[in-house]
């Protein structure tokens, strides 16, 4: 019997995965007939070298989404929170419609407890245009097919399986960045991982096992660093990318941990030396 031929395919590596997954996406969006937005609320689709695995991901690009500053920034402030609100406390797929009459399904992606990104699918309509729009943007509504929530269901079970496969994904080749031996690489994942959380020092020690002053006497001795120096320099990491991609600095400051934007400016100025303000676009 003749044996059967067999194809061994290569597998996402820290060199492709950019490619191969932002391939999976636009698969996904021409499969589905959608449009995908990435909300990473805690930087997990982006590796620790500033890698992003989802480039140009998160913007919601629709026609009706293209307009002026004064609009967007009312946008920005309906989708990151009203949306991000809901999504945080629904912990599941929802129906949401926006203040401009746009549908989407929401995929909330959560580590644990942790709401780290959200995913968009759309856009839809409603069967009337709203009012109160211009001519020009009537026009651009009454383009996209119209919401059905047996639509919208369907889009929910498969941005499940996608969400957490990409998310699982993410957390492979994070391991990959921070595999180091011992307490050292345990300390940068966790600070990788849970960085910009209000997590301290003795959720820290209870992560290696062992007392909270051993912990503090461990960092120095590997890092030369306190606790808070180290949550900083990851928050800070963080945040760079935040700015890149021309968010608020008081939005920067709430997603990264900080208590205020204040604060923020000062322990950014301080570990880059220069203000916050010079890493946005």
């Amino acid at each position: 019997m003749k044996e059967a031929d067999t194809q061994d395919f290569e597998p996402i590596t820290r060199e492709n995965a950019p490619l191969r997954m932002r391939a999976l996406w636009r698969d996904a969006e021409q499969r589905f007939g959608v449009g995908l937005t990435l909300h990473d609320h805690a930087g997990v689709f982006i590796m620790p070298d500033n890698l992003r695995l989802l480039p140009d991901c998160n913007v919601h690009r629709f026609p009706c989404c293209a307009y002026k500053q004064g609009k967007r920034l009312r946008c920005i402030a309906h989708c990151r929170f009203e949306a991000m609100e809901r999504a945080a406390t629904c912990k599941r797929p929802f129906h949401f419609r926006c203040w401009r009459g746009i549908h989407e399904t929401v995929m909330p992606l959560f580590r644990g407890r942790e709401h780290v990104a959200t995913i968009f699918a759309g856009a839809y309509r409603d069967k009337e245009a709203p009012t109160g729009f211009s001519a020009r943007y009537r026009k651009l509504y009454e383009a996209m097919p119209p919401w059905d929530d047996a639509r919208g269901a369907s889009l929910a079970d498969a941005l499940y399986v996608i969400g957490y496969a990409l998310l699982r994904i993410a957390d492979n080749l994070r391991e990959q960045y921070a595999f180091e031996p011992g307490r050292r690489g345990a300390i940068r994942r966790f600070l990788s991982r849970r960085g910009c959380s209000d997590v301290g020092l003795e959720d820290l020690a209870e992560e290696l096992g062992i007392s909270v002053s051993r912990t503090s006497h461990l960092l120095h001795k590997l890092f030369g660093k306190g606790y808070a120096e180290l949550r900083n320099e990851e928050r800070v990491r963080r945040a760079e990318q935040l700015l890149h991609d021309g968010f608020l600095l008081k939005d920067v400051a709430r997603q990264t941990g900080f208590r205020n934007e204040f604060y923020f400016s000062r322990v950014f100025k301080k570990l880059r030396g220069v203000p916050p303000g010079t890493c946005r676009r």
